[in-house]
């Protein structure tokens, strides 16, 4: 099965110019702005979204929510449902308030999508032998493009963008944060830093583990 890490990893390499992987959101404009970043819907609640994208060619933000699982939580649906663009403003805040939109949707693999599809009206991303898009993205191009798909059978997935997030099994945060300490250790230059009481050690070993995934 697709974790969601390795989602989040393919769609943002959608959004990247990465050879020999689809450029599909990359040659539309959009940019990552936010990687599980919270964003508040109203004052009243609020939402964790996997990626938030902007295009400023086309004054539109893809909100996605990656699910590597078979159910999509009714409460996180109505809110992302009821999410708008003015709650977006403090990451778009220069964007033309009156022409700026925004899409919530999910990223899925094939074979959960069909389990998953009748839960929301919210469209879907999905990752399989092509990277395709269902429903109504907000944007008659991007529509279009998502529409249309993009075959990825066979092609190496972007691993590095994001190697592993806090739901994740201890076994793979252990594995990549020993990388990290192990390559800290034995660079004479950092080793002054490698304090574990001290804050900045855990920033700095997630800026080794971040650049040895790449």
């Amino acid at each position: 099965m697709t974790t969601t890490p390795q989602l989040l990893n393919m769609l943002i390499g959608l959004c990247n110019n990465e050879v020999g992987w689809p450029t599909t959101l990359h040659d539309m404009g959009y940019a990552v702005l936010l990687i599980e970043e919270k964003v508040r819907v109203d004052h009243r609640a609020a939402v964790i979204p996997d990626l938030v994208a902007y295009s400023g060619r086309h004054s539109h933000a893809i909100v996605a929510e990656c699910k590597s699982g078979h159910t999509i939580p009714p409460h996180q649906d109505g809110s992302y449902a009821a999410l708008s663009t003015s709650d977006l403003k403090p990451w778009i805040a220069n964007a033309d308030s009156k022409r700026t939109g925004h899409v919530a949707c999910y990223v899925v693999n094939q074979r959960n999508h069909a389990k998953l599809v009748g839960q929301t009206r919210l469209p879907f991303i999905v990752f399989g032998d092509a990277v395709k898009g269902y429903g109504k993205f907000g944007r008659a191009a991007l529509d279009r493009a998502l529409h249309a798909g993009v075959p990825i059978k066979g092609l190496l997935a972007p691993a590095g963008y994001y190697p592993f997030s806090d739901s994740d099994d201890i076994r793979v945060i252990v594995r990549h944060t020993l990388q990290g300490l192990v390559s800290l250790v034995r660079n004479p230059v950092s080793a002054p830093l490698f304090d574990l009481g001290n804050p900045d050690t855990a920033r700095h070993v997630l800026a080794i583990v971040e650049d040895t995934s790449l």
